[in-house]
């Protein structure tokens, strides 16, 4: 029983063994070195009699940069066959890296003399010699390889290389389409030389073959990726290429693919939260934004303003007035943020820090803030600070940038607030006069200077009643109801009908009401306040006349006021009284 227990347990060890040495093939085959680095040392050192596994994990290190761990492993491969080439030249490529340069070159040697027409050999020699600087040396052991087989299109490669090495971007572009001809599916020479293209694109002084080569770049590295879709370096410099072109839309998955892969990439993160910031993408762009404040000190100011942006795109404006505090204590905050945290801090009721920011916004630069001025002179108008508000209003007129639609509705608020501090109770008449005045003064400049307008008109009426001018109330009521559209300024209308009959009462001409009333229920048939007036008007007649006509007109608008309102007490009242019997 207890053997047989063992047996499950060894059994199951050699399957996880086993699962996890195809992981790291399965891995390797796909291209994705970041995950194969994870499990290699663990994987190596669980089988350290497997030639395969140690040249594997050898490899994988290589790839990934690691080059002591590369060294340590393809040193380990050694120990089970010291013969092989593929050992030798790993063991001197590794140590080249690790700047043993006389083991290196052993190696190499080594590994010739185990098989002369060896060619790895004598592409490793070249690159040795490329990284050291002596291109000389270097194309020497090309021209060799060549004498082996002048059709390896490695050859081209790693010559294409040399080149590039010395930044001559041509000549290298010109071997690695070479290397093409000889092996089209050989997704390192394409990537190089979309990369000869890109260096090309930059140094080109003419726009468009610049914009031509910048495609050509493009369109390798798309090939590469679509033969290697785990290809990081392709993705990134795609990616790279259409952020930096403008081309969001296609820049933001080709980024995110590459930060799936290469999720502690500095770089690629930050174009990848700046493209989806730029689509307006701001639930997405978040969580990367986060991470850049979070990772890149160089770019934590310009990631939070990014941030604090999108909060306030997403209306999340709890969020965008605290990352706007936040940023307050990094750096001074520019125009396009103070308009923001503004806007923000009014949307959730923080006036205080508000009219903070728009204030300091206006400082900065009063013309670009036309539409803040206005928006500070409403908030201290709602506020009954009428002064205050008029302050605003008048830096907006003052200002010449600011000479918009919106001036017309400047002066009138800034008249309103004359007639409403008019209007306190308690006030002198001759102080209301004067306010008045002013207000007065304020409309007519405006309809001067903005034409026909009959919001002003209205408050103009107004004006002329409250200055007790009540001709001038008239007409002017008057010309808005002749003048105005019915459907476009039906609210006006309104005001103007109502406002009308209000000076007419005051005068007690009851006829004039009538014929005033007549037209205003034809207006608005609805209207409790237009048929009160009318019948009101027409009860008024009859006391003074006795007519019947009178009556009867009196008895038929408290009714049809009834039916408006069957609530309204003066209708009630009315026809209580039995005159309607």
């Amino acid at each position: 029983m207890i053997k047989s227990f063992i047996a499950i347990i060894l059994f199951s060890s050699y399957l996880v063994f086993a699962q996890t040495k195809n992981d790291l093939m399965n891995f390797v085959n796909e291209g994705k070195y970041d995950d194969a680095a994870t499990i290699a040392e663990s994987v190596a050192d669980a089988n350290k009699s497997d030639f395969l596994i140690q040249i594997t994990a050898a490899n994988v290190f290589y790839e990934q940069e690691q080059w002591e761990k590369s060294l340590k492993y393809f040193k380990a491969a050694e120990k089970i066959d010291d013969d092989s080439p593929e050992v030798l030249v790993g063991l001197g490529k590794a140590s080249h890296r690790v700047g043993n340069k006389e083991d290196a070159f052993e190696y190499f040697e080594d590994a010739r003399d185990e098989d002369d027409e060896y060619m790895p050999v004598y592409l490793e020699y070249a690159e040795a010699y490329i990284r050291d600087g002596e291109i000389g040396e270097a194309q020497k052991w090309v021209d060799r390889g060549k004498d082996v087989d002048d059709e390896d299109p490695r050859l081209y490669l790693t010559s294409g290389n040399m080149y590039f090495q010395g930044k001559i971007y041509e000549l290298a572009k010109s071997d690695y389409l070479e290397a093409l001809k000889l092996d089209s599916t050989n997704t390192e020479v394409r990537f190089r030389l979309a990369t000869s293209y890109y260096w090309l694109a930059n140094r080109e002084l003419d726009q468009d073959l610049s914009n031509e080569l910048f495609k050509r770049a493009l369109i390798e590295w798309q090939r590469v990726i679509k033969e290697d879709p785990f290809n990081t370096k392709a993705l990134f410099q795609s990616g790279k290429i259409l952020f930096w072109a403008g081309r969001d839309a296609d820049a933001a998955p080709i980024l995110n693919r590459f930060v799936q892969l290469k999720s502690e990439d500095e770089l690629g993160r930050w174009y990848l939260a700046q493209s989806l910031s730029n689509l307006g993408k701001c639930d997405s762009a978040a969580q990367h934004l986060n991470w850049v404040t979070n990772n890149i000190d160089s770019v934590r100011v310009k990631a939070k303003m990014l941030l604090a942006e999108c909060y306030v795109m997403n209306k999340d404006f709890v969020k965008a007035v605290d990352a706007y505090k936040g940023l307050k204590q990094d750096t001074t905050l520019g125009l396009k943020e103070l308009k923001m945290l503004g806007s923000a801090a009014i949307s959730i009721g923080d006036t205080v820090q508000a009219i903070e920011a728009w204030n300091k916004s206006i400082e900065l630069n009063p013309e670009a803030n036309c539409g803040v001025m206005m928006a500070l002179g409403k908030l201290y108008f709602v506020k009954k600070d009428y002064t205050t508000a008029e302050q605003y209003f008048q830096k907006k007129l003052n200002t010449e940038r600011c000479n918009d639609d919106q001036n017309a509705t400047a002066l009138r608020f800034s008249a309103l607030g004359y007639v409403y501090s008019a209007n306190v109770e308690g006030i002198e008449d001759a102080k209301k006069q004067e306010l008045l005045a002013k207000a007065e003064s304020l409309i007519s400049k405006a309809l001067t200077d903005y034409g026909d307008n009959p919001s002003l008109k209205l408050t103009l009426a107004d004006i002329y009643s409250g200055r007790g001018n009540d001709e001038k109330a008239k007409a002017a009521f008057q010309e808005i109801i002749e003048k105005s559209d019915k459907e476009k300024d039906a609210s006006i209308l309104k005001a103007a009908y109502a406002k009308l009959a209000g000076v007419i009462y005051g005068e007690k001409s009851w006829r004039a009401l009538t014929k005033h009333t007549a037209k205003w229920n034809e207006f608005q048939p609805e209207s409790e306040t237009a048929a009160l007036y009318a019948a009101i008007s027409y009860q008024n007649l009859y006391i003074s006349s006795e007519a019947d006509a009178d009556l009867q007109n009196a008895c038929k608008w408290y009714k049809i006021l009834g039916k408006i309102n069957p609530a309204n007490k003066y209708a009630k009242n009315f026809l209580d009284q039995g005159y309607c019997d």
